[in-house]
């Protein structure tokens, strides 16, 4: 009889995500940028509301356009960097107890420059 238990319970564990595979700010980021097409199941029912995935997918297509192939997310303080081989976008993103995109704001993206007269040209 324990045995059957311990196995019912093992069988439910394996059903069950554990938390660990719940995806994470800087992934849900990292995702936007790496997949040829953002999936609306990222994003919670609230945000499609105000922003359909073909939205979004514009947005993350025009920063790719931009700012060339993305590199990385890196955490700043309340936000994330969402560095491109050109340039840097200062993110900031919420998620869901289910790990959907809740929230997601984009700053004006920050060129890199390779010196004072880059700078100013960016400009």
């Amino acid at each position: 009889m324990k045995r059957a238990v311990a196995l019912v319970l093992l069988a439910c564990a394996i059903a069950l995500p554990a938390a660990a595979d719940t995806v994470t700010a800087q992934a849900a980021i990292a995702r936007l940028f790496t997949s040829d097409k953002v999936d609306p199941d990222w994003f919670s029912p609230a945000l499609l509301q105000q922003a359909p995935a073909a939205q979004v997918q514009a947005v993350v297509d025009q920063l790719k356009a931009q700012l060339g192939a993305f590199v990385n997310v890196d955490p700043e303080g309340d936000h994330f960097s969402t560095l491109f081989e050109q340039g840097s976008v200062p993110t900031y993103i919420t998620l869901d107890g289910n790990g959907r995109i809740l929230s997601l704001y984009f700053k004006p993206p920050i060129p890199k420059a390779k010196d004072l007269a880059g700078s100013v040209n960016a400009f």
